[in-house]
C-alpha cells in the first residue's frame, strides 16, 4: 500500500512538472473577458495570453492561468470585450484631437476668427494647428481657406489647417519658409 501511495505521488508530481514545462509563461495574460477572436464558428474565449509579440493561448480564463508565471502581468478585463486590432489607414478616431478646433466652424470668416483667436493668444512664431475635425464641405463657400487670408490673420505666425486628417494646408509663409 505505501508503495502505490508512493507511486501514486510520484506520477502526480511528474504530471504537475510536465504540465507546467508545456505551458509557457506569458508576458501577459488577460482573464474575465469576452474575446472575440474573429476564427469561424469559433465561441467568444475568456482570455488569451500574450508572450513577446505573439499570441500563446486563447480559451477559457482557467486555461490562461496555466501561463501565468512570477513575471507575468495579469488584466482582469471584468467582463469587457476585446476584438483584434483592426488596422485601416482611412479610420477616423473620434474627434478631431488637438489644436483649433474647426467643427463647429461654418463659414470662411468664422475659420479665420478661430485662426486669428488662437494667433493672438500665441507668440511670434509659434505653430498653430488646427485639428482634424472639419472639412470644407461644412462651410458656406464651399471650399478652403486661401494662405493670403490664414497669412492675413496669423501673419506672425506659420498656420497648418489639418482636414479631415488628410491633408494639410499651410499658410504662404509656411510654403516661402520651406523654400528658403
Amino acid at each position: 500500500m505505501r508503495r502505490r501511495i508512493v507511486t501514486l505521488s510520484i506520477i502526480a508530481l511528474l504530471c504537475v512538472a510536465a504540465r507546467t514545462a508545456l505551458a509557457q509563461s506569458a508576458d501577459i495574460v488577460a482573464i474575465n473577458g469576452k474575446v472575440f477572436t474573429a476564427r469561424d464558428g469559433a465561441e467568444l474565449a475568456q482570455g488569451f495570453a500574450v508572450k513577446g509579440e505573439k499570441f500563446i493561448a486563447v480559451g477559457s480564463t482557467e486555461t490562461m492561468r496555466a501561463h501565468m508565471g512570477a513575471n507575468t502581468k495579469v488584466i482582469d478585463l471584468g467582463g469587457r470585450f476585446v476584438t483584434p486590432g483592426l488596422a485601416d489607414g482611412h479610420f477616423h478616431n473620434e474627434g478631431g484631437g488637438p489644436g483649433i478646433d474647426l467643427a463647429p466652424t461654418r463659414s470662411i470668416a468664422g475659420l479665420l476668427a478661430a485662426v486669428g483667436a488662437a494667433a493672438a493668444q500665441a507668440k511670434p512664431g509659434d505653430l498653430i494647428v488646427s485639428n482634424s475635425d472639419w472639412h470644407e464641405a461644412q462651410l458656406k463657400e464651399q471650399r478652403l481657406p486661401l494662405a493670403a487670408e490664414l497669412d492675413r490673420v496669423a501673419a506672425t505666425n506659420p498656420v497648418v489647417l489639418v482636414r479631415g486628417g488628410q491633408d494639410y494646408i499651410p499658410t504662404a509663409s509656411d510654403i516661402n519658409g520651406l523654400q528658403a
